[in-house]
């Protein structure tokens, strides 16, 4: 299986950024399942 990147907060999109933010909030932190869906500008998005 080969290993994926789960960016950080810092490497993905300011749009997505928001949307860490706002998990983080929620949740208390952001999951590796949340920040994987980062890599796309628009699995996060409303």
């Amino acid at each position: 299986m080969t290993p994926f990147n789960v960016p950080t907060r810092d490497e993905v999109s300011a749009p997505n950024q928001a949307i860490f933010d706002d998990i983080a909030k929620r949740r208390g932190k952001v999951t590796n399942l949340f920040a994987t869906f980062a890599h796309s500008e628009n699995a996060l998005g409303p």
